[in-house]
C-alpha cells in the first residue's frame, strides 16, 4: 500500500497527527497503514446518532486506542434534521479544529482515496468549474482557520477504494458499513453508484496517470508566486506576470485556506474589481471573506466583525501605504504589534 514520500515525511516529522475515524472500511484500513509506518496519530471520531451500529463504532474505536496506546477523542452529535450530509461535515471539521486548537495536532489526517477524489472530479465538471477546482482534491493541503493553521493531509489519494477492502481482509482488520452510503437522495452517493464504480474498475490506471498530468499542466499554468501570511491575513505582491486569470487563480486559493469556496457570480464580482479601469478597491464575499486590491498587492482576509478604533497614527500611515480600508481593521489587529509593513521592494 504505497504512500508518498512526502506524506510519509511530512507525519513522521511530528508526533502530532489526528486521524479523522469512522470504523469503516478506509479509516480502519488507514489505522493500521499509519500503524506499520510507525507514525505517531491520535484518533477523533463523531457518534451522529442515526444508526444503532454508532455506538459500536464508537466503542471499536475506543478498543483500538486502547490496545495500541493512542488517545481516542469522541464527540456525540446534537440531532441532524435537515441538509444532512453538509450539517455532519461542518460538526465534524469544527470538533477536528477544536482538538487542533486544544491540543495542538500540527496535522490532520483523513481517509479520502483516489474513489472521492474522482467523485469530486466528476461532481465539479458537472458544476462549470476550472482546472483549480477540478484539482482541488489535494493530498497536502495548508487550513487556516481562527488563527490557526495545520495540514490536511490525505495519504490514500492516489489508492483505490477495494484495494482497501482487499487489505482490510487480508489483514483480518474488523470495519463497519455504513448503510447510508447506498442512499441516492445523497449527490455523492448517486456519482459514486453510477459513474465512480464503473470508471474506478476499468479505468483506474489511466486515470490516475491523467491526474498526475494534469498536475504538471497545472503548475505550468499557474507557477508558484510567493504569498505572505499573518495571522489570518494573505497579501502578495503583483507582478507582471501576474494576467487576470492568474489572479483570479490566487484569489480562490487563498479563499479555500480560509474555508470560503466562491460562487460563479461572486468570481464575476471580483473579476470586475480587479479590472485596472474599476474604481472598486475591496468587496467582502457573504460576510466572511475580505478580497481587496490597491496598485502594488492583492489582499485575501477573515472579515473580523470587531468595532475596534484605530488611532491616528496609524489610519495616516496606512492611507500613505494605500491600504486598502476594509484590510486596516485586520492590519491593526492581528498585525501591527509584529511590526507589519508593506513596501514596494517587498517580494
Amino acid at each position: 500500500m504505497q504512500i508518498s514520500n512526502d506524506t510519509l515525511e511530512l507525519l513522521r516529522r511530528s508526533e502530532k497527527n489526528l486521524l479523522a475515524f469512522s470504523g469503516g472500511n478506509d479509516s480502519s484500513a488507514l489505522f493500521f497503514i499509519l500503524k506499520e509506518r510507525d507514525i505517531e496519530f491520535d484518533i477523533a471520531i463523531v457518534d451522529y446518532g442515526i444508526r444503532e451500529s454508532s455506538k459500536y463504532e464508537i466503542e471499536y474505536a475506543k478498543e483500538l486506542c486502547q490496545k495500541y496506546n493512542k488517545t481516542c477523542h469522541t464527540m456525540k452529535s446534537m440531532k441532524i434534521n435537515s441538509n444532512f450530509e453538509l450539517e455532519a461535515r461542518r460538526i465534524r471539521y469544527d470538533f477536528f479544529h477544536s482538538l487542533i486548537s486544544q491540543y495542538g495536532y500540527e496535522n490532520l489526517i483523513t481517509a479520502h482515496h483516489f474513489n472521492d477524489r474522482l467523485e469530486w472530479f466528476f461532481m465539479q465538471f458537472t458544476r462549470g468549474c476550472g482546472l483549480n477546482t477540478l484539482l482541488g482534491f489535494k493530498e497536502i493541503e495548508r487550513i487556516y482557520k481562527d488563527n490557526i493553521s495545520y495540514n490536511l493531509i490525505r495519504p490514500l489519494i492516489n489508492i483505490e477504494k477495494n484495494m482497501l477492502v482487499d487489505y482490510n481482509n487480508k489483514h483480518h482488520i474488523k470495519y463497519f458499513y455504513d448503510s447510508s452510503n447506498d442512499d441516492s437522495k445523497y449527490l455523492r452517493n448517486l456519482f459514486r453508484k453510477h459513474v465512480n464504480d464503473l470508471f474506478t474498475q476499468r479505468f483506474y490506471d489511466g486515470m490516475r496517470k491523467s491526474f498526475e498530468y494534469l498536475k504538471y499542466e497545472y503548475d505550468y499554468l499557474y507557477p508558484n508566486i510567493i504569498i505572505c501570511e499573518d495571522n489570518n491575513l494573505f497579501y502578495t505582491k503583483k507582478s507582471s506576470h501576474m494576467n487576470l486569470n492568474h489572479q483570479i487563480h490566487t484569489i480562490d486559493i487563498l479563499s479555500k485556506r480560509l474555508g470560503y469556496v466562491m460562487s460563479a457570480a461572486q468570481r464575476n464580482e471580483i473579476i470586475k474589481m480587479l479590472d485596472s479601469s474599476s474604481s472598486i478597491k475591496e468587496c467582502i464575499m457573504g460576510d466572511r471573506i475580505i478580497i481587496a486590491k490597491n496598485d502594488d498587492y492583492l489582499f485575501v482576509a477573515q472579515n473580523l466583525k470587531s468595532t475596534i478604533k484605530i488611532p491616528k497614527s496609524y489610519r495616516d500611515r496606512y492611507r500613505k501605504e494605500r491600504i486598502p480600508p476594509a484590510i486596516r481593521k485586520i492590519i491593526y489587529i492581528t498585525c501591527d504589534r509584529m511590526g507589519f509593513s508593506l513596501k514596494k521592494e517587498d517580494s
